[in-house]
């Protein structure tokens, strides 16, 4: 079992009280976390971040990315995203192997 957050943050600090948010509920919910890496989905599925104008730049969707991450700690936690964000939107040498769990055949 693993956490999965979606994410509708904007900017970092919209990640940081996502990832406070998270936090909170994970323990609210008494899951071992140590065993399980946090999924943190940055994609657009529903077409929100879009909508209301998300910086579609790998800088910005980097840093939303990495502000989760460091906000989350200790938990563990990893990027679920689309092969075809890794190549536009996210920095993969930021969060290394381990953070990355690419969605095969998503677009």
């Amino acid at each position: 079992m693993a956490p999965y957050h979606y994410s509708y943050a904007l900017n970092p600090e919209q990640a940081q009280q996502e990832a406070r948010n998270c936090k909170q509920a994970i323990d609210e919910a008494g899951v071992l976390l140590e065993i399980a890496c946090n999924r943190f989905d940055m994609e657009d599925a529903d077409g929100y971040k879009k909508a209301t104008v998300l910086t579609f730049s790998r800088e910005n969707v980097t840093a939303i990315c990495r502000r989760f991450f460091d906000e989350i700690k200790p938990l563990d936690c990893g990027v679920y995203a689309s092969l075809s964000w890794f190549e536009n939107y996210i920095r993969l040498a930021v969060f290394g192997v381990r953070g990355v769990e690419c969605t095969v055949g998503a677009v």
